[in-house]
């Protein structure tokens, strides 16, 4: 996932507090991205995925992803 994307993601309204407005904002930004460099990567839409479900916040994923560039 693009910082762009996660940025996009993260100054998204308070809808954002249920899985529903989660996966409304992900749809959208996904929109965004499709057919393109940014699209994600499986692990992406996964972490992608944990976000939407309320498992982790965008912060939390962005996390993943740094510590996995480094593994």
């Amino acid at each position: 996932m693009h910082a762009s994307l996660s940025r996009w993601l993260s100054q998204q309204p308070a809808g954002a507090a249920t899985a529903a407005g989660r996966q409304r904002l992900l749809t959208r930004g996904l929109d965004l991205v499709h057919g393109t460099a940014l699209a994600p990567k499986p692990y992406e839409r996964f972490l992608l995925d944990q976000f939407v479900r309320g498992n982790l916040t965008i912060d939390q994923a962005l996390a993943h992803l740094e510590a996995q560039e480094y593994e």
